[in-house]
């Protein structure tokens, strides 16, 4: 491993085991606000328009009173384009999204929502910006407004002259503090995404006495989620990325219980979104290895010695993956390849690294070198970004069943309980 690569690799490793100490000096006020016997803030970045934000308003509305921190919601524009690359298909997941996870909240999504358009969008995030500091009066207004977006109807109502430049501001205060999405709660410098990061939010907040109640915060019931009737008996496709340290976790999980799994599982490796033209922010790279660690944590995988396989490395395991023979191999190698890269800094753009994944995955070294000198390998790799693409998904890893496609490890389980579903052969036999 070269020197930059050392470097590297420690920066990385402290990142992700940190919680960001600057961040909660920032959000404390750099000690002011325990000084003034003040409360930390709970804060919600919502953005007009986004399917998760409204979520997490309406979760908001019917469980705010429990909540003994401050509350604040701090109304921001659309993310910038570095971090929306898709714009129009992440919108459209995720308000698809929105309305699987919905029911299994205890929470309701509008029947054939629409994608509100820019325009429209402004003016309802200008018009909630002008009374975002008054929380009850934000919830009964959010409540309709979002009704009438997501409707595809004509927002109406008079501008204030000062509400694009709350929007402006709270922008440069989110990033400040270090992050870039809406939907996104802060507390005590902290960050936590939307409905599904509630478990970490609760233990914050109980850290602090700022939530008492012996019930959940959020209780998910995935036998709940909206899901297609019945499943189809196709096989299981998964996007994945070397460079991905969520398609690390979804692979180790996977590794696990896919022999159990009713359908055939085929793996579909992409290149990482950095060497597809996709500019990675500096925020959203940090903010990605923190939430993985405590994701790891929480499901006993190992992660937090990093060697970024960017370049030559996530290159010469695409290179190297058409030699496993068949699925389990080519997910045992995936599987080792990421757990080298995410837990043991090894640097697969050497041969000593990427000799040592193909030695634990059965593939064998000889052939791999050959592999290595044609770049021809990489075909398959670009044919899985045309299909991710066409079935309007952009990132990884992503699962895709027939006509059900899902993004996130944290839709793991959703697939799982597609998966618990009788195929359309058996509901046709017994219908």
């Amino acid at each position: 491993m070269s020197l930059s690569t050392r470097i590297k690799t420690l920066v990385t490793d402290r990142v992700a085991a940190s919680r960001g100490p600057l961040n909660r000096l920032r959000a404390e006020r750099f000690g002011l606000t325990r000084l003034s016997g003040g409360k930390p803030e709970l804060v919600l970045y919502y953005e007009a328009g986004d399917a998760h934000s409204h979520l997490c308003a309406q979760w908001l509305r019917a469980n705010h009173q429990r909540i003994k921190a401050p509350l604040r919601i701090r109304m921001v524009p659309p993310p910038a384009a570095e971090t929306y690359p898709e714009e129009a298909s992440q919108r459209r997941m995720a308000m698809l999204d929105a309305a699987r996870i919905a029911p299994a909240c205890g929470l309701s999504w509008p029947l054939q929502a629409q994608l509100a358009d820019a325009d429209q969008r402004e003016r309802a995030g200008r018009l909630l910006a002008a009374v975002e500091t008054d929380l009850n009066l934000w919830l009964e207004r959010e409540a309709v407004l979002a009704t009438a977006l997501f409707a595809g109807q004509t927002i109406e109502g008079n501008l204030t002259p000062d509400s694009a430049d709350v929007l402006a501001q709270n922008h440069q205060h989110r990033a400040h503090h270090g992050h870039y999405l809406p939907g996104m709660w802060q507390y005590r410098g902290d960050w936590f995404w939307a409905l599904d990061r509630m478990t970490y939010l609760e233990t914050a907040l109980r850290k602090q006495d700022a939530y008492t109640d012996p019930a959940p915060l959020l209780q998910v019931k995935p036998e709940h989620y909206a899901l297609p009737a019945s499943r189809t008996d196709e096989a299981i496709e998964v996007f994945f990325s070397f460079r991905s340290p969520y398609s690390y976790l979804s692979m180790a999980q996977l590794r696990e219980d896919y022999q159990n799994w009713p359908n055939p599982v085929r793996i579909r490796p992409v290149l990482p979104m950095a060497m597809r033209g996709m500019k990675i922010p500096r925020a959203k790279g940090f903010y990605i290895v923190r939430d993985v660690y405590r994701e790891a944590q929480r499901l006993g995988i190992a992660f937090g010695h990093i060697a970024d396989p960017i370049g030559a490395g996530a290159q010469r395991c695409l290179q190297v993956f058409p030699l496993a023979r068949d699925t389990a191999q080519q997910i045992e190698f995936c599987y080792q390849a990421a757990h080298a890269i995410w837990s043991e800094a090894v640097d697969v753009a050497t041969d000593d690294g990427l000799r040592l994944v193909c030695e634990r995955s059965g593939i064998d070294w000889h052939q791999a070198q050959a592999n290595l000198l044609d770049t021809a390998h990489l075909e398959h790799a670009e044919n899985n970004r045309k299909a991710l693409f066409e079935a309007g998904a952009w990132g990884v890893p992503t699962f895709r069943l027939g006509t059900f496609v899902c993004w996130g490890n944290d839709r793991l389980p959703m697939l799982k309980q597609l998966l618990s579903k009788p195929d359309a052969a058996q509901v046709a036999q017994t219908g």
